[in-house]
């Protein structure tokens, strides 16, 4: 399963503090830096009120910040995700990490998927799909590890033509999509079943 990089930068020393106890939590990995030296590929970023209009320029995940509340107001309209009130704990650190990063994440050992309403992301790469493609990929992401029937997957797109190859060709679809993680784990990542269908692997 990979685990979600949290990017926490600091420079207060209640922060700092939160180094030791814990680097990793559930499918979190936090990772501590400066201000002037950190990774700009993180899942997540955890900043200074202040370092944020910075920040936005440089990476493209969801920021956080922390501050002592009166620039609250500031920060969201900046496009904060979240704001931590000084002084907070591992613990809400961990819950509100969960909740930018959304309850709607699947974590595979390919990468993590987000579903939203029109789109689907991997690894925070928008996948370019079809309305009907993006259906399927849907169904079978919530049926991980199960196979589901081509005649159930072509009600999940309407399909009045039972015997269209139409849902084959919309895997196919998928599967070019999925390219670059498929090539990461040495296998496709949707599995074809003889007479079943297909799934997803986890």
């Amino acid at each position: 399963m990979r685990k979600c990089r949290v990017i926490c930068l600091s420079e207060a020393p209640f922060v700092d503090r939160l180094r030791y106890p814990l680097l990793e939590f559930d499918e979190l990995n936090f990772e501590w830096c400066d201000l002037d030296h950190f990774a700009i590929d993180g899942d997540l970023y955890l900043c200074p009120s202040f370092f944020i209009t910075d920040l936005l320029y440089k990476v493209n995940s969801p920021i956080m910040t922390y501050g002592d509340g009166d620039d609250m107001d500031s920060c969201f309209l900046a496009g904060a995700a979240e704001y931590l009130r000084n002084v907070f704990s591992m613990s809400e650190l961990v819950a509100r990490s969960k909740k930018v990063l959304g309850v709607q994440g699947i974590y595979f050992t390919w990468g993590v998927v987000h579903i939203g309403e029109s789109t689907v992301s991997v690894d925070r790469l928008n996948l370019d799909l079809p309305m009907q493609a993006a259906l399927l990929f849907k169904c079978l992401l919530r049926n991980c590890g199960r196979p589901i029937l081509r005649e159930h997957l072509k009600l999940v797109i309407g399909m009045r033509n039972l015997h269209s190859r139409l849902v084959d060709v919309q895997i196919s679809n998928i599967r070019k999509q999925l390219k670059p993680f498929s090539a990461g784990i040495g296998c496709d990542i949707i599995v074809s079943h003889s007479r079943k269908g297909y799934s997803i692997i986890k």
